[in-house]
């Protein structure tokens, strides 16, 4: 993977979708909302998140890549990202329009609470 957009911001992503930032260190995604334009996302191999983002996907058409291996999730899957991630992205329609929700937030958000105590402890992060 030559080519990885790095998310260091909650705005990061969503800039990528074409989404208002409505708060600093959390950030949501209803992808019916969003104007079909993959080939913004589609410019690059990966994505590097530095923050925790939950997606569910809810389109079958996209395949990520994590950890050397491809994933081809189906609908109704729930991803599961934490800083420092890279995720490949290769896409069966040359138009894939994804549907489904992202959920982003900073682990800024979680410092000096308990769940931010917790969070490596939970094995889908």
């Amino acid at each position: 993977m030559e080519n990885i957009y790095d998310i260091n911001k909650i705005g990061d992503y969503l800039s990528l979708r074409k989404q208002e930032v409505l708060h600093p260190l959390v950030g949501m995604v209803d992808f019916n909302h969003v104007v079909a334009d993959g080939k913004v996302i589609k410019d690059y191999d990966a994505l590097r998140f530095n923050c925790y983002a939950i997606f569910l996907k809810d389109a079958i058409g996209c395949k990520l890549k994590y950890g050397g291996k491809d994933y081809d999730y189906d609908e109704g899957t729930l991803v599961f990202v934490s800083p420092d991630q890279v995720i490949g992205l290769t896409y069966n329609e040359p138009n894939y329009q994804p549907k489904g929700y992202a959920l982003l937030f900073h682990p800024d958000l979680l410092l000096g609470t308990e769940l931010g105590n917790k969070m490596r402890g939970y094995s889908f992060f």
